[in-house]
């Protein structure tokens, strides 16, 4: 899935862009459910874990950030727990495997104030 160009790229760099890692055409319908997301319409009645921005309730100034959208919507769930993501993953880290502990859905609007440099190790199960 991944080249060998791709991969020397990440172990040098620390980053990579892969095109069509995620198929074009879900692009656009992925935008429409996380504004979904964000505006607090889950489509699978279950909540995210962790929703620290909705529309109409916080600063729009404010970059917004859910964790676990992919409980709240089968697109968005699809798409994070495809193998095919999973198998890069392990690819560039060097592992035989990879396993999803939490996804990260993060929208930072145009003007949007920064996010701090933290780190969040130290709320994980690891």
């Amino acid at each position: 899935m991944l080249t060998a160009d791709e991969v020397a790229s990440f172990s040098a760099d620390g980053f990579v862009t892969v095109d069509s890692l995620i198929d074009p055409e879900l692009i656009e319908p992925l935008r429409e459910r996380f504004e979904r997301l964000f505006c607090g319409d889950f489509e699978t009645g279950i909540s995210p874990d962790e929703v620290n921005w909705l529309s109409g309730r916080d600063d729009p100034t404010l970059t917004r950030q859910i964790c676990n959208g992919w409980k709240a919507d089968r697109l968005i769930a699809s798409t994070v727990l495809d193998a095919r993501l999973g198998e890069a993953v392990a690819t560039l880290a060097g592992w035989t495997g990879a396993r999803i502990i939490q996804d990260n859905v993060l929208w930072k609007p145009p003007g949007a104030r920064s996010v701090g440099f933290h780190r969040d190790n130290a709320y994980l199960a690891w």
